[in-house]
Protein backbone atom coordinates (compact mmCIF):
# COMPACT_ATOMS: atom_id res chain seq x y z
CA UNK A 1 0.00 0.00 0.00
CA UNK A 2 1.32 3.41 -0.98
CA UNK A 3 1.12 5.87 1.94
CA UNK A 4 -0.45 9.22 1.05
CA UNK A 5 -0.57 12.49 2.93
CA UNK A 6 -3.89 14.17 3.68
CA UNK A 7 -3.56 16.20 0.47
CA UNK A 8 -3.24 13.08 -1.63
CA UNK A 9 0.50 13.46 -2.18
CA UNK A 10 2.78 10.48 -1.76
CA UNK A 11 4.51 10.21 1.61
CA UNK A 12 7.81 9.05 0.16
CA UNK A 13 9.42 8.76 3.59
CA UNK A 14 6.99 5.98 4.39
CA UNK A 15 7.62 3.98 1.23
CA UNK A 16 9.26 0.59 1.84
CA UNK A 17 12.00 -0.70 -0.43
CA UNK A 18 10.47 -2.63 -3.30
CA UNK A 19 10.82 -6.40 -3.06
CA UNK A 20 11.58 -7.20 -6.68
CA UNK A 21 11.20 -10.94 -6.06
CA UNK A 22 7.48 -10.43 -5.39
CA UNK A 23 6.88 -8.31 -8.48
CA UNK A 24 5.82 -9.60 -11.83
CA UNK A 25 8.28 -9.20 -14.68
CA UNK A 26 5.99 -6.63 -16.29
CA UNK A 27 5.70 -4.55 -13.11
CA UNK A 28 6.80 -0.94 -13.52
CA UNK A 29 6.98 1.39 -10.54
CA UNK A 30 4.74 4.48 -10.58
CA UNK A 31 6.61 7.57 -11.76
CA UNK A 32 4.37 10.36 -10.49
CA UNK A 33 2.13 11.24 -7.60
CA UNK A 34 -0.95 10.63 -9.77
CA UNK A 35 0.28 7.16 -10.74
CA UNK A 36 0.96 6.40 -7.08
CA UNK A 37 -2.55 7.53 -6.15
CA UNK A 38 -4.17 5.41 -8.90
CA UNK A 39 -2.01 2.37 -8.07
CA UNK A 40 -2.90 2.72 -4.40
CA UNK A 41 -6.63 2.90 -5.22
CA UNK A 42 -6.35 -0.17 -7.49
CA UNK A 43 -4.60 -2.13 -4.74
CA UNK A 44 -7.10 -1.17 -2.03
CA UNK A 45 -10.25 -1.84 -4.06
CA UNK A 46 -9.06 -4.98 -5.85
CA UNK A 47 -7.07 -6.54 -3.02
CA UNK A 48 -3.96 -6.76 -5.20
CA UNK A 49 -0.57 -6.51 -3.49
CA UNK A 50 1.45 -5.15 -6.43
CA UNK A 51 0.10 -2.96 -9.21
CA UNK A 52 2.18 -1.86 -12.21
CA UNK A 53 1.51 1.19 -14.35
CA UNK A 54 0.48 -0.96 -17.33
CA UNK A 55 -1.99 -3.06 -15.33
CA UNK A 56 -5.64 -2.64 -16.34
CA UNK A 57 -8.39 -2.16 -13.78
CA UNK A 58 -10.70 -4.73 -15.35
CA UNK A 59 -7.87 -7.19 -16.06
CA UNK A 60 -7.19 -7.22 -12.30
CA UNK A 61 -10.81 -8.07 -11.47
CA UNK A 62 -12.55 -4.69 -11.51
CA UNK A 63 -16.19 -4.26 -12.49
CA UNK A 64 -18.69 -1.43 -12.80
CA UNK A 65 -19.53 -1.13 -9.08
CA UNK A 66 -15.83 -1.01 -8.24
CA UNK A 67 -15.26 1.52 -11.03
CA UNK A 68 -17.73 3.87 -9.32
CA UNK A 69 -15.89 3.38 -6.03
CA UNK A 70 -12.55 3.97 -7.78
CA UNK A 71 -13.68 7.37 -9.03
CA UNK A 72 -14.94 8.27 -5.55
CA UNK A 73 -11.70 7.18 -3.86
CA UNK A 74 -9.53 9.11 -6.32
CA UNK A 75 -11.65 12.23 -5.80
CA UNK A 76 -11.24 11.85 -2.05
CA UNK A 77 -7.45 11.39 -2.36
CA UNK A 78 -6.63 14.00 -5.01
CA UNK A 79 -9.47 16.54 -5.04
CA UNK A 80 -10.18 15.76 -8.72
CA UNK A 81 -13.32 14.09 -10.00
CA UNK A 82 -13.01 11.82 -13.03
CA UNK A 83 -16.07 10.87 -15.08
CA UNK A 84 -16.84 7.15 -14.81
CA UNK A 85 -16.26 6.93 -18.56
CA UNK A 86 -12.54 7.64 -18.00
CA UNK A 87 -12.07 4.30 -16.20
CA UNK A 88 -13.26 2.47 -19.33
CA UNK A 89 -11.41 4.65 -21.82
CA UNK A 90 -8.14 4.64 -19.85
CA UNK A 91 -8.26 1.46 -17.69
CA UNK A 92 -4.52 1.23 -16.89
CA UNK A 93 -2.74 3.01 -14.05
CA UNK A 94 -0.72 5.01 -16.57
CA UNK A 95 -3.75 5.98 -18.66
CA UNK A 96 -5.97 6.89 -15.74
CA UNK A 97 -3.20 8.93 -14.10
CA UNK A 98 -2.76 10.87 -17.34
CA UNK A 99 -6.51 11.57 -17.46
CA UNK A 100 -6.36 12.61 -13.81
CA UNK A 101 -3.47 15.01 -14.45
CA UNK A 102 -5.55 16.90 -17.01
CA UNK A 103 -8.21 17.80 -14.44
CA UNK A 104 -7.75 20.87 -12.29
CA UNK A 105 -7.72 20.02 -8.60
CA UNK A 106 -10.44 21.55 -6.48
CA UNK A 107 -11.92 21.29 -3.05
CA UNK A 108 -14.50 18.52 -2.73
CA UNK A 109 -16.57 19.55 0.24
CA UNK A 110 -17.54 16.84 2.66
CA UNK A 111 -21.21 16.01 3.08
CA UNK A 112 -22.27 18.21 6.02
CA UNK A 113 -24.23 17.17 9.08
CA UNK A 114 -27.82 18.30 8.60
CA UNK A 115 -29.67 20.68 10.89
CA UNK A 116 -31.58 18.30 13.15
CA UNK A 117 -33.81 21.07 14.50
CA UNK A 118 -35.67 20.87 11.17
CA UNK A 119 -37.52 17.83 9.76
CA UNK A 120 -35.23 15.63 7.68
CA UNK A 121 -36.38 15.15 4.08
CA UNK A 122 -36.53 11.78 2.40
CA UNK A 123 -33.87 11.04 -0.18
CA UNK A 124 -35.12 10.82 -3.74
CA UNK A 125 -34.75 7.03 -3.51
CA UNK A 126 -36.83 6.85 -0.34
CA UNK A 127 -39.52 9.12 -1.72
CA UNK A 128 -39.84 6.88 -4.77
CA UNK A 129 -40.58 3.81 -2.64
CA UNK A 130 -42.74 5.79 -0.22
CA UNK A 131 -44.87 6.90 -3.18
CA UNK A 132 -45.11 3.32 -4.48
CA UNK A 133 -46.15 2.15 -1.01
CA UNK A 134 -48.97 4.72 -1.01
CA UNK A 135 -49.96 3.75 -4.54
CA UNK A 136 -49.83 -0.04 -4.42
CA UNK A 137 -51.57 -1.51 -1.41
CA UNK A 138 -51.00 -5.03 -2.73
CA UNK A 139 -47.22 -4.76 -2.93
CA UNK A 140 -46.86 -7.02 0.12
CA UNK A 141 -43.24 -8.04 0.57
CA UNK A 142 -42.13 -6.81 -2.85
CA UNK A 143 -39.89 -4.17 -1.24
CA UNK A 144 -38.65 -6.21 1.70
CA UNK A 145 -35.05 -7.31 2.20
CA UNK A 146 -34.90 -10.25 4.54
CA UNK A 147 -33.09 -13.45 5.35
CA UNK A 148 -32.69 -16.24 7.88
CA UNK A 149 -29.39 -17.66 9.12
CA UNK A 150 -29.01 -21.01 10.88
CA UNK A 151 -26.56 -20.79 13.79
CA UNK A 152 -25.38 -24.20 14.95
CA UNK A 153 -23.17 -24.65 18.00
CA UNK A 154 -22.82 -22.73 21.24
CA UNK A 155 -24.35 -19.27 20.90
CA UNK A 156 -24.06 -16.32 23.23
CA UNK A 157 -27.63 -15.12 22.76
CA UNK A 158 -27.21 -12.02 24.91
CA UNK A 159 -24.03 -11.10 23.03
CA UNK A 160 -25.85 -11.51 19.70
CA UNK A 161 -28.81 -9.40 20.84
CA UNK A 162 -26.45 -6.73 22.15
CA UNK A 163 -24.54 -6.78 18.84
CA UNK A 164 -27.74 -6.24 16.85
CA UNK A 165 -28.85 -3.41 19.14
CA UNK A 166 -25.44 -1.71 18.87
CA UNK A 167 -25.49 -1.80 15.07
CA UNK A 168 -29.03 -0.36 14.96
CA UNK A 169 -28.01 2.33 17.45
CA UNK A 170 -24.98 3.12 15.28
CA UNK A 171 -26.99 3.57 12.05
CA UNK A 172 -29.88 6.04 12.21
CA UNK A 173 -31.31 4.66 8.98
CA UNK A 174 -32.33 1.44 10.75
CA UNK A 175 -34.29 3.48 13.32
CA UNK A 176 -36.15 5.59 10.74
CA UNK A 177 -39.80 5.73 9.74
CA UNK A 178 -41.77 8.30 7.73
CA UNK A 179 -44.49 10.68 8.82
CA UNK A 180 -46.31 13.33 6.83
CA UNK A 181 -45.91 17.01 7.62
CA UNK A 182 -47.76 19.62 5.59
CA UNK A 183 -48.56 16.97 3.02
CA UNK A 184 -44.95 15.87 2.55
CA UNK A 185 -43.18 12.84 4.04
CA UNK A 186 -40.30 13.44 6.46
CA UNK A 187 -37.86 11.15 8.20
CA UNK A 188 -38.38 10.47 11.89
CA UNK A 189 -35.48 8.81 13.73
CA UNK A 190 -36.28 6.85 16.90
CA UNK A 191 -33.87 7.41 19.81
CA UNK A 192 -30.86 5.25 20.60
CA UNK A 193 -31.87 2.27 22.72
CA UNK A 194 -35.37 2.00 21.25
CA UNK A 195 -34.63 -1.13 19.21
CA UNK A 196 -35.32 -4.55 20.67
CA UNK A 197 -34.55 -8.07 19.45
CA UNK A 198 -37.39 -10.58 19.70
CA UNK A 199 -36.82 -14.12 20.96
CA UNK A 200 -38.95 -17.21 20.41
CA UNK A 201 -38.56 -20.74 21.74
CA UNK A 202 -39.44 -23.26 19.04
CA UNK A 203 -37.88 -26.27 20.76
CA UNK A 204 -39.91 -29.38 20.06
CA UNK A 205 -41.33 -28.19 16.74
CA UNK A 206 -40.47 -30.22 13.65
CA UNK A 207 -38.52 -28.68 10.76
CA UNK A 208 -41.65 -28.08 8.70
CA UNK A 209 -43.31 -26.10 11.48
CA UNK A 210 -40.09 -24.16 12.14
CA UNK A 211 -39.82 -23.34 8.43
CA UNK A 212 -43.44 -22.15 8.44
CA UNK A 213 -42.74 -19.90 11.41
CA UNK A 214 -39.72 -18.39 9.66
CA UNK A 215 -41.85 -17.68 6.58
CA UNK A 216 -44.45 -15.94 8.75
CA UNK A 217 -41.78 -13.75 10.33
CA UNK A 218 -40.29 -12.87 6.96
CA UNK A 219 -43.68 -12.08 5.45
CA UNK A 220 -44.79 -9.50 8.01
CA UNK A 221 -45.71 -6.15 6.47
CA UNK A 222 -43.96 -2.94 7.41
CA UNK A 223 -45.91 0.20 8.21
CA UNK A 224 -43.78 3.05 6.83
CA UNK A 225 -45.64 5.60 8.94
CA UNK A 226 -44.95 3.90 12.28
CA UNK A 227 -41.97 1.58 12.06
CA UNK A 228 -39.88 -0.13 13.05
CA UNK A 229 -38.70 -0.70 9.48
CA UNK A 230 -36.01 -3.15 10.59
CA UNK A 231 -36.68 -6.24 12.71
CA UNK A 232 -34.66 -9.12 14.15
CA UNK A 233 -35.81 -12.32 15.84
CA UNK A 234 -33.75 -15.14 17.38
CA UNK A 235 -35.48 -18.53 17.27
CA UNK A 236 -34.19 -21.10 19.75
CA UNK A 237 -34.43 -24.57 18.15
CA UNK A 238 -32.19 -26.23 20.75
CA UNK A 239 -29.44 -25.21 23.15
CA UNK A 240 -26.93 -25.49 20.32
CA UNK A 241 -29.19 -24.61 17.41
CA UNK A 242 -30.69 -21.19 16.62
CA UNK A 243 -32.09 -19.25 13.66
CA UNK A 244 -31.51 -15.53 13.25
CA UNK A 245 -34.31 -13.92 11.20
CA UNK A 246 -33.73 -10.34 10.04
CA UNK A 247 -35.75 -8.14 7.72
CA UNK A 248 -36.02 -4.54 6.69
CA UNK A 249 -38.01 -2.41 4.29
CA UNK A 250 -36.09 -1.30 1.21
CA UNK A 251 -36.53 2.36 2.21
CA UNK A 252 -33.94 1.87 4.97
CA UNK A 253 -31.67 -0.87 3.66
CA UNK A 254 -30.27 -2.13 0.33
CA UNK A 255 -28.11 -5.03 -0.77
CA UNK A 256 -24.83 -3.22 -0.05
CA UNK A 257 -26.17 -2.41 3.41
CA UNK A 258 -26.74 -6.09 4.18
CA UNK A 259 -22.99 -6.74 3.89
CA UNK A 260 -22.29 -3.84 6.26
CA UNK A 261 -24.99 -4.99 8.68
CA UNK A 262 -23.83 -8.60 8.94
CA UNK A 263 -20.17 -7.60 9.03
CA UNK A 264 -20.69 -5.18 11.91
CA UNK A 265 -22.90 -7.63 13.80
CA UNK A 266 -20.18 -10.26 13.49
CA UNK A 267 -17.46 -7.90 14.78
CA UNK A 268 -19.63 -6.68 17.68
CA UNK A 269 -20.59 -10.24 18.61
CA UNK A 270 -16.98 -11.41 18.49
CA UNK A 271 -16.02 -8.60 20.84
CA UNK A 272 -18.92 -9.02 23.27
CA UNK A 273 -18.43 -12.76 23.80
CA UNK A 274 -14.92 -11.84 24.98
CA UNK A 275 -16.14 -8.92 27.12
CA UNK A 276 -14.40 -6.45 24.81
CA UNK A 277 -15.55 -3.27 23.11
CA UNK A 278 -16.19 -3.34 19.36
CA UNK A 279 -13.53 -1.36 17.45
CA UNK A 280 -15.83 1.04 15.61
CA UNK A 281 -15.36 4.80 15.55
CA UNK A 282 -18.54 6.91 15.35
CA UNK A 283 -19.85 7.50 11.83
CA UNK A 284 -19.00 10.93 10.42
CA UNK A 285 -22.45 11.29 8.84
CA UNK A 286 -25.77 9.45 8.89
CA UNK A 287 -28.25 8.62 6.14
CA UNK A 288 -30.38 11.64 7.00
CA UNK A 289 -27.38 13.89 6.36
CA UNK A 290 -27.00 12.30 2.93
CA UNK A 291 -30.69 12.85 2.15
CA UNK A 292 -30.52 16.54 3.09
CA UNK A 293 -27.28 16.99 1.09
CA UNK A 294 -28.77 15.23 -1.93
CA UNK A 295 -31.81 17.53 -1.89
CA UNK A 296 -29.52 20.56 -1.68
CA UNK A 297 -27.18 19.43 -4.48
CA UNK A 298 -29.97 18.31 -6.81
CA UNK A 299 -31.70 21.68 -6.87
CA UNK A 300 -34.48 22.60 -9.28
CA UNK A 301 -32.14 23.60 -12.11
CA UNK A 302 -30.09 20.39 -11.96
CA UNK A 303 -33.24 18.30 -11.69
CA UNK A 304 -34.61 19.96 -14.82
CA UNK A 305 -31.37 19.14 -16.65
CA UNK A 306 -31.49 15.50 -15.56
CA UNK A 307 -35.19 15.18 -16.33
CA UNK A 308 -34.50 16.65 -19.77
CA UNK A 309 -31.90 13.98 -20.45
CA UNK A 310 -34.34 11.19 -19.61
CA UNK A 311 -37.17 12.74 -21.61
CA UNK A 312 -34.90 12.72 -24.66
CA UNK A 313 -33.59 9.24 -23.88
CA UNK A 314 -37.07 7.71 -23.57
CA UNK A 315 -38.98 9.77 -26.15
CA UNK A 316 -41.28 7.59 -28.24
CA UNK A 317 -40.53 4.37 -26.39
CA UNK A 318 -43.16 1.62 -26.46
CA UNK A 319 -45.27 0.93 -23.36
CA UNK A 320 -44.14 -2.69 -23.11
CA UNK A 321 -42.01 -5.34 -24.77
CA UNK A 322 -43.94 -7.55 -27.21
CA UNK A 323 -43.34 -10.91 -25.59
CA UNK A 324 -45.53 -13.89 -26.55
CA UNK A 325 -47.32 -14.70 -23.28
CA UNK A 326 -49.10 -18.01 -22.74
CA UNK A 327 -51.98 -16.34 -20.87
CA UNK A 328 -53.61 -12.87 -20.75
CA UNK A 329 -51.46 -10.33 -18.96
CA UNK A 330 -53.08 -8.75 -15.91
CA UNK A 331 -53.79 -5.04 -16.07
CA UNK A 332 -52.73 -4.74 -12.42
CA UNK A 333 -49.36 -5.69 -10.98
CA UNK A 334 -49.61 -8.69 -8.67
CA UNK A 335 -45.94 -8.64 -7.55
CA UNK A 336 -45.63 -12.41 -7.97
CA UNK A 337 -42.06 -12.33 -9.25
CA UNK A 338 -39.66 -15.23 -9.28
CA UNK A 339 -36.00 -15.94 -9.89
CA UNK A 340 -34.30 -18.85 -11.62
CA UNK A 341 -30.83 -20.11 -10.77
CA UNK A 342 -28.68 -21.93 -13.31
CA UNK A 343 -25.03 -22.68 -13.95
CA UNK A 344 -23.00 -21.34 -16.86
CA UNK A 345 -20.21 -23.76 -17.92
CA UNK A 346 -16.74 -22.52 -17.00
CA UNK A 347 -15.51 -22.38 -20.61
CA UNK A 348 -18.45 -20.20 -21.64
CA UNK A 349 -17.95 -17.96 -18.60
CA UNK A 350 -14.25 -17.56 -19.50
CA UNK A 351 -15.18 -16.70 -23.09
CA UNK A 352 -17.67 -14.09 -21.91
CA UNK A 353 -15.06 -12.48 -19.67
CA UNK A 354 -12.54 -12.49 -22.52
CA UNK A 355 -15.10 -10.84 -24.82
CA UNK A 356 -15.68 -8.13 -22.20
CA UNK A 357 -11.94 -7.49 -21.79
CA UNK A 358 -11.41 -7.26 -25.55
CA UNK A 359 -13.92 -4.38 -25.66
CA UNK A 360 -12.81 -2.71 -22.38
CA UNK A 361 -16.30 -3.53 -21.15
CA UNK A 362 -17.67 -5.27 -18.07
CA UNK A 363 -19.28 -8.68 -17.87
CA UNK A 364 -22.55 -6.91 -17.05
CA UNK A 365 -22.40 -5.03 -20.36
CA UNK A 366 -21.91 -8.28 -22.28
CA UNK A 367 -24.71 -10.15 -20.49
CA UNK A 368 -27.13 -7.22 -20.60
CA UNK A 369 -26.53 -6.87 -24.35
CA UNK A 370 -27.11 -10.59 -24.83
CA UNK A 371 -30.34 -10.37 -22.84
CA UNK A 372 -31.49 -7.48 -25.05
CA UNK A 373 -30.78 -9.57 -28.16
CA UNK A 374 -32.80 -12.45 -26.67
CA UNK A 375 -35.82 -10.19 -26.02
CA UNK A 376 -35.46 -8.69 -29.50
CA UNK A 377 -35.52 -12.11 -31.15
CA UNK A 378 -38.39 -13.46 -29.05
CA UNK A 379 -40.65 -10.41 -29.27
CA UNK A 380 -39.49 -8.89 -32.54
CA UNK A 381 -39.19 -5.36 -31.13
CA UNK A 382 -36.49 -3.17 -32.69
CA UNK A 383 -36.74 -0.66 -29.81
CA UNK A 384 -36.96 -1.89 -26.22
CA UNK A 385 -36.08 -0.83 -22.68
CA UNK A 386 -34.55 -2.90 -19.89
CA UNK A 387 -34.50 -1.65 -16.31
CA UNK A 388 -31.47 -2.17 -14.08
CA UNK A 389 -30.25 -1.00 -10.70
CA UNK A 390 -27.16 1.10 -9.93
CA UNK A 391 -25.43 1.28 -6.56
CA UNK A 392 -25.95 5.01 -6.01
CA UNK A 393 -22.98 5.66 -3.69
CA UNK A 394 -20.86 8.17 -5.63
CA UNK A 395 -18.94 9.45 -2.59
CA UNK A 396 -16.44 7.51 -0.48
CA UNK A 397 -18.03 8.69 2.79
CA UNK A 398 -21.27 6.95 1.82
CA UNK A 399 -19.69 3.50 1.60
CA UNK A 400 -19.95 2.60 5.34
CA UNK A 401 -23.58 3.73 5.72
CA UNK A 402 -26.61 1.48 6.01
CA UNK A 403 -29.48 2.92 3.98
CA UNK A 404 -31.25 2.92 0.63
CA UNK A 405 -28.99 4.32 -2.10
CA UNK A 406 -29.95 2.17 -5.10
CA UNK A 407 -31.44 3.85 -8.17
CA UNK A 408 -33.22 2.20 -11.09
CA UNK A 409 -32.31 3.34 -14.60
CA UNK A 410 -33.74 2.51 -18.02
CA UNK A 411 -31.43 1.15 -20.73
CA UNK A 412 -32.83 1.71 -24.22
CA UNK A 413 -31.81 -0.63 -27.02
CA UNK A 414 -32.36 0.09 -30.70
CA UNK A 415 -31.71 -2.64 -33.28
CA UNK A 416 -30.86 -1.62 -36.82
CA UNK A 417 -30.49 -4.24 -39.54
CA UNK A 418 -28.11 -7.14 -39.14
CA UNK A 419 -25.39 -5.52 -37.03
CA UNK A 420 -22.84 -7.87 -35.50
CA UNK A 421 -22.88 -8.47 -31.75
CA UNK A 422 -19.49 -6.69 -31.45
CA UNK A 423 -21.06 -3.55 -32.90
CA UNK A 424 -24.07 -3.84 -30.62
CA UNK A 425 -21.86 -4.30 -27.57
CA UNK A 426 -19.81 -1.22 -28.47
CA UNK A 427 -22.90 0.97 -28.80
CA UNK A 428 -24.51 -0.49 -25.68
CA UNK A 429 -21.34 0.15 -23.69
CA UNK A 430 -21.51 3.84 -24.60
CA UNK A 431 -25.23 3.98 -23.78
CA UNK A 432 -24.68 2.31 -20.38
CA UNK A 433 -21.80 4.63 -19.54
Amino acid sequence: RIPLTSSGKVDRKGLPDADVSLQRAAFVEPRSDDEYAVACAFADLLGVEHVGIHDGFFDLGGHSLLAVRLVAHLANATGRELPIRAVFEHPTVEGLAQALSEIEAGVIEAIPVADRSQPLPLSWQQERLWFLDQLAEGAGAAYHIEGAMRLRGALGREALKKALVCVVDRHEGLRTHFEQMDGRPVQVVSPVGSFGVDEEDVCGLDEEDISSRVKVLLGRRFDLSKGPLFRATVLKVAEDDHILVVGGHHTVVDGWSVDILMGEVAVHYGAFVQDLQAPFAPLAIQYGDYAAWQRDVLNAQRLDEKAGYWKDQLAGVADAISLPFDRPRSMKADFRGDHVTFDIPADIADSLKALARSHDATLFMVLESAFAVLLHRIGGDDDLVIGTAVGGRPRAELEPLIGFFVNTVALRHRFEGDEAFDELLTSNKQMIL
